[in-house]
């Protein structure tokens, strides 16, 4: 009888280091945590390009039911970069008269007339 009860303690106690060591053994894994953020990401990036490819698709054949999504360009984008064109050139041209003043080729007068009416 004492020999089943020793067994017991015996198989109780390996039982135990095993599982102790097991939990020590996966903590002291260096790459464990490589390999879970690596299937982090391939989930996310798998995600990304199912994404890409509906939308891809959504776009090459526009129904009616799905916005139509608007052109980042239209003729009242044009017609203000023609006004940015302007307003740059116009300080580029105040800015050349500004220097050419501080050099002594025009007075403050007349930059003033220039640039102030």
């Amino acid at each position: 009888m004492q020999d089943l009860e020793n067994r017991a303690k015996v198989s109780a106690e390996n039982q135990k280091n095993r599982v102790e060591r097991l939990a020590k053994k996966k903590a002291n894994v260096a790459w464990s945590d490589k390999t879970l953020k690596k299937e982090v990401r391939d989930k996310r990036k798998e995600k990304n390009a199912k994404k890409k490819r509906w939308l891809q698709a959504q776009q090459s054949q526009p129904s009616s039911s799905t916005p139509v999504i608007p052109q980042k360009r239209g003729l009242e984008a044009e017609d203000e970069d023609e006004d940015d064109e302007d307003d740059w050139a116009e300080l580029a041209r105040e800015e050349r008269m500004a220097k050419k003043v501080k050099k002594g080729e025009f007075t403050q007068l007349e930059f003033d007339a220039e640039f102030m009416s």
